[in-house]
C-alpha cells in the first residue's frame, strides 16, 4: 500500500461520500501529508472506473496547477496499461480558457483567475466542460471566502452533472465570517490530520524553528489591507513588501 494511514484513511472516506450520491466537503491536511498526491490518486481511480468522467482542478495560481498536472502524469502510471486520458493546464502562461469546450479533454488544472471574469455569454463554455458528470477539486480552497469565488462556485454546484466538490487546504480560515463561508462551502468533513500528529507519526519532521531580525518593519496597513488579510489572505501587496 504506497498510501499512508491518513490518506487510506481519506480515500476511505470519499469512496463512501461518491457511492452515497453528490457531496461537497472538505479535506483537511498539513503541508507536506500529501493533499494532492490523496485526491488525484483517488480521482484516477474513479476515473478509471467511469470513462466519462471528467475533472476540474481548481487553483489560484499558476504553479499550483502545473505541479497538480505533474502529480496526475505520475501517479497515473500506477494505473493499467490501457489506462489513456488527456489533461489540459488552462492559465495564461498555457492553454485558453477556450479549450474547456474541447471534447475530448478529461482533465482540467486551471486558475481561478480564468474563470472569475467570464462574461455571460462564455458561461456556455462552462456548460460544455460539464456535459459530462465532473468532479470539482479547490486546492486551498480557504480562499473561497472572496465572493466572486463564491459566485462560480454557486453556479458550479447548480450543475446538474457535478458530481462532487472538494476542497483542500492546509489551513482552514481563522476569522469566524471566512471559517462560516468555508464550512457552508464544504459542509462535510472528509479527513483532517494534525501536524502533531503527523510528526509524532514520523511522516512529517519536527520543524526546527529559528528567528532572524532582518530591522524590517512594515508599514502600517490600510483599512482596506487590513480587512483583507482579516477575512481571506495577507494582500500581495503586504506580502511584496516581507519579501
Amino acid at each position: 500500500n504506497p498510501w499512508h494511514e491518513h490518506q487510506s484513511a481519506a480515500r476511505a472516506r470519499l469512496d463512501e461520500l461518491y457511492a452515497a450520491g453528490n457531496f461537497a466537503g472538505r479535506l483537511i491536511l498539513p503541508t507536506g501529508a500529501g493533499k494532492t498526491s490523496t485526491a488525484a490518486g483517488w480521482l484516477l481511480d474513479r476515473m478509471a472506473e467511469d470513462p466519462s468522467l471528467r475533472v476540474m482542478w481548481l487553483v489560484h495560481m499558476q504553479s499550483l496547477a502545473d505541479q497538480a498536472i505533474t502529480t496526475f502524469v505520475d501517479l497515473a502510471e500506477e494505473q493499467e496499461a490501457s489506462f489513456t486520458r488527456r489533461a489540459r493546464i488552462i492559465h495564461s502562461g498555457a492553454s485558453a480558457r477556450t479549450t474547456l469546450a474541447d471534447q475530448d479533454t478529461d482533465l482540467v488544472a486551471l486558475t481561478y483567475h480564468q474563470l472569475r471574469d467570464l462574461e455571460v455569454q462564455e458561461m456556455d463554455l462552462l456548460k460544455q466542460y460539464f456535459q459530462r458528470p465532473t468532479i470539482v477539486v479547490v486546492d486551498e480552497a480557504h480562499h473561497v471566502a472572496s465572493t466572486k469565488y463564491e459566485q462560480f462556485l454557486d453556479v458550479v454546484e447548480a450543475i446538474e452533472t457535478t458530481r462532487a466538490l472538494i476542497g483542500l487546504t492546509a489551513t482552514p480560515p481563522s476569522t469566524s465570517n471566512a471559517r462560516r463561508s468555508f464550512t457552508d462551502r464544504f459542509p462535510t468533513l472528509i479527513h483532517q490530520a494534525g501536524l502533531i500528529e503527523l510528526i509524532e507519526q514520523r511522516i512529517l519532521a519536527r520543524p526546527d524553528v529559528t528567528t532572524i531580525d532582518t530591522g524590517f518593519e512594515l508599514d502600517a496597513l490600510t483599512p482596506q489591507q487590513l480587512a483583507t488579510a482579516r477575512a481571506d489572505d495577507i494582500p500581495a501587496a503586504v506580502l511584496r513588501q516581507l519579501n
